[in-house]
């Protein structure tokens, strides 16, 4: 068989598989329910239907599994252990820190130590910081404190 006797049904078969290998490396779905799509499509040329109805049944499903049937796996089946909010910034806020380096915006961002973490500091009017003191978080952004004078 050479590349002039590929039928139409071969063509879909490149684009499933194709989407199948897409999947694995993108994880998203869309190219998995896409993929699924185009195997149904060449399922119909396989048995010889219309191009116009492949294309029409190729437009449907991927509207149907996209608009539909995505959002609902999405929703119910993917496991949405994990996917939590980091409550750490809001939990130091209003809290004491310790100046491990002097904060001193004209020379750079301080740094201080909250919890055994360390962050990069800065003050909200630009004032200098000596090392060994302690501070108030009143901010947090980006992770970068910003902290005043106790």
């Amino acid at each position: 068989m050479t590349i002039m006797e590929l039928e139409v049904w071969h063509l879909w078969l490149c684009l499933t598989l194709g989407l199948f290998i897409l999947e694995i490396f993108i994880s998203t779905f869309t190219s998995l329910f896409i993929g699924v799509s185009t195997l149904v499509v060449g399922l119909l040329a396989y048995f010889e239907f219309e191009l116009s109805l492949q294309l029409l049944v190729f437009i449907v499903l991927n509207a149907i599994i996209l608009l539909v049937i995505k959002p609902l796996f999405k929703n119910h089946l993917i496991s949405q252990r994990g996917n939590y909010t980091n409550n750490i910034t809001t939990n130091i806020i209003g809290r004491e820190a310790y100046v491990m380096e002097q904060i001193n915006q004209k020379k750079g961002l301080g740094k201080i130590i909250i919890h055994g973490s360390i962050w990069k500091a800065e003050t909200k009017l630009g004032e200098q910081v000596p090392e060994g003191s302690f501070v108030k978080i009143i901010k947090s952004k980006n992770h970068i404190v910003t902290v005043e004078k106790v």
